[in-house]
């Protein structure tokens, strides 16, 4: 049985409640989907001072939760995955609202390094960064220790078709 965590609205509860760090590499989430959108996700001093600049309009003129719904879209995951909703249905063949806990902080954790905790390539170490989502979200109080433990020891039910069709069709 599918234990949804997320209202059909709201794909991203997971990302939301995840360390800063852990989502941005330090800086804010609006620089992040600057650097995204307008640099292509180049560094630089030019392009870090862009995205500092382009990071405060972004704020002035959209919520957080719009800036984390954009970044959610946008988003790397690995294996050509571009977005939530893509990486959902690619890895599991289900939209965001039917993701599982364990699903859903296994996404969370692919954001840092998506090639580094591929969940298909790499299964211990992408199981070893989904207990550290997990461990996040129960120290935090988003979910209780004993739904974490239980998310950790879930079965992922990947699919390993490679492909955001798995909703599709």
């Amino acid at each position: 049985m599918v234990t949804p965590i997320l209202p059909p609205s709201k794909g991203i509860l997971v990302l939301r409640h995840a360390h800063p760090a852990d989502i941005t590499g330090g800086s804010g989430l609006s620089q992040q989907l600057a650097k995204q959108l307008y640099t292509h996700g180049h560094g630089g001093l030019r392009n870090d001072a862009v995205q500092v600049a382009l990071a405060v309009k972004l704020n002035l003129h959209y919520s957080k939760q719009q800036i984390l719904r954009m970044y959610a879209d946008t988003v790397y995951f690995g294996h050509g995955f571009y977005g939530l909703y893509d990486a959902s249905c690619g890895y599991f063949a289900v939209p965001p609202p039917r993701l599982t806990l364990a699903q859903a902080s296994t996404l969370a954790g692919l954001v840092q390094a998506p090639s580094a905790y591929d969940p298909l390539r790499h299964p211990r170490l992408a199981r070893d960064r989904q207990q550290y989502v997990l461990g996040r979200l129960a120290a935090t109080g988003t979910v209780t220790p004993a739904r974490a433990r239980a998310a950790a020891r879930a079965p992922l039910g990947l699919h390993t078709a490679g492909s955001a069709a798995g909703c599709h069709g």
